[in-house]
């Protein structure tokens, strides 16, 4: 399954940020595990179906490198930045689509669709009383691979 979107901000993503998104969510019982064999951290159903997957992310220091794999990111990134690749579960999509825009709220990054629709800037607002995204102490680093919840 090819990749859906990328979250790309100035710090990477964190797992305890993944498991503060499903706390102040609330609704359905979500859970926040490792999945891949490591190498992402995903949102998964009580029954282990993930709803969202957020893949470890690479650091990007050159456009052009971003650019050769996913085109649509030329404009959108500002350098340097940290680069997630996103996948959301087929069962309900409109889910996965309001977790992954809340994962990226959280650390004040970008969400770009890869299909070609607008990216949604989800970014804090500068100034006094401005949403401050949500900043943890970094944890374990995830590694790539793959494999399902």
């Amino acid at each position: 399954m090819p990749y859906e979107a990328l979250i790309a901000a100035a710090e990477p993503l964190i797992p305890r940020m993944v498991e503060r998104v499903i706390e102040r969510r609330g609704g359905e019982p979500l859970m926040a595990q490792q999945t891949d064999g490591g190498g992402a951290m995903s949102i998964c159903r009580p029954d282990g179906e993930p709803v969202v997957s957020i893949y470890a992310p690479f650091r990007v220091d050159v456009i052009d490198d971003l650019v050769r794999v996913y085109p649509s990111a030329a404009d959108a990134i500002d350098l340097p930045a940290f680069v997630h690749e996103v996948l959301i579960g087929n069962r309900d999509r409109g889910l996965g689509e309001e977790l992954a825009t809340a994962i990226a709220r959280t650390i004040g990054a970008r969400l770009l669709p890869l299909d070609g629709s607008p990216d949604t800037d989800v970014r804090p607002p500068a100034g006094p009383g401005a949403a401050e995204p949500l900043h943890d102490t970094p944890g374990t680093t995830l590694e790539r691979g793959r494999a399902p919840c």
